[in-house]
């Protein structure tokens, strides 16, 4: 579900394209390179996310979200749900920033990627949410456990 803005088709989103054209194709060739899903734009927000299967369990992505008009924000995050108790282990880092310049850009994506794999579960912290409380109304196990087969299992090389 969008944030709710009925215009951001038209208001925000050209002007999110034109920032994300400068950095398209470094993003697309990190993703390509590491198989990671690119899904653009979450609930209106204003980034890209390198959607993938995390090795240990789980889905990891890196965020890079538009910070200025010249710099971005690379933040990593994995989740395990645990679908019987509403729960999901979680880790995210605020992230760094980085300029446009592609070379930065693919240093610290690579650096995010790394740490991320690097992760372990015991590193993960519990959170609940009333919403998590919804899982169970809305999908049967199976089909809960089936979402996280959309993302792609990461090329580790």
């Amino acid at each position: 579900m969008p944030n709710g803005d009925p215009d951001w088709e038209k208001k925000e989103r050209p002007i999110l394209e034109k920032f994300f054209e400068k950095i398209s194709k470094v993003l697309s060739e990190f993703a390509n390179s590491h198989n990671l899903m690119i899904e653009k734009y979450y609930h209106q927000g204003p980034g890209w996310s390198l959607m993938f299967r995390h090795p240990k369990g789980g889905s990891a992505q890196i965020e890079v979200g538009k910070s200025s008009d010249d710099s971005v924000v690379v933040s990593p995050s994995w989740w395990i749900d645990d679908y019987e108790n509403a729960t999901r282990w979680w880790k995210y880092l605020e992230g760094e920033k980085s300029s446009l310049d592609h070379n930065a850009l693919r240093t610290i994506l690579e650096d995010m990627f790394k740490l991320i794999i690097s992760w372990n579960k015991g590193d993960l912290k519990a959170y609940k949410s009333k919403y998590y409380n919804n899982w169970k109304k809305h999908y049967s196990k199976e089909e809960f456990k089936r979402q996280e087969e959309k993302y792609p299992t990461p090329k580790l090389d």
